[in-house]
């Protein structure tokens, strides 16, 4: 695990691993060896080393889970503010939403990955079926008392 001081922001790397997101599997295993090249073949962007990351500023957590795989207990934060959680491939994480809960208990879960990234930004988000995400919100409401769970609109305002 490896630490950064980032300013006011301490950001703790917990290795993880990608989800099977595709027929069971990882697509393109391997690392990135050269980039020179840009735009490349789909098949060249390998799914390699993932992390997620733990955010500590202003007293506050925020944990990433960028890939909807979350390996046994990895984190140092218990409860935080907010799991921001990937929904591609979480049906294929056994238990996700269970293992989530006795890992970390969030407060508020913010869901991302939902969408149809292929789609022009001027058409709008279109929430994919094949991601089940009203399924995935039961199964995080069900195991976690209070929690809230959300979905931001795509290059929306946010005010905090």
């Amino acid at each position: 695990m490896s630490v950064a001081e980032v300013g006011a922001f301490r950001l703790r790397f917990v290795p993880s691993a990608h989800s099977r997101f595709l027929l069971g599997r990882v697509p393109f295993p391997g690392e990135i060896e050269d980039c020179d090249s840009l735009p490349m073949r789909t098949e060249r962007y390998r799914c390699g080393a993932v992390f997620a990351v733990e955010i500590r500023v202003a007293g506050r957590t925020i944990v990433h889970v960028g890939s909807a795989e979350l390996l046994q207990n990895p984190f140092e934060a218990r409860e935080p503010d907010l799991v921001l959680l990937c929904t591609a491939g979480w049906q294929s994480s056994r238990d996700l939403p269970e293992r989530l809960a006795r890992s970390l208990s969030p407060r508020a879960v913010l869901l991302s990955h939902w969408d149809d990234f292929f789609r022009p930004l001027a058409q709008g988000a279109k929430l994919l079926p094949a991601m089940r995400v009203p399924k995935l919100v039961d199964r995080l409401a069900g195991t976690m008392r209070d929690v809230r769970v959300g979905a931001l609109p795509i290059l929306g305002e946010v005010l905090v």
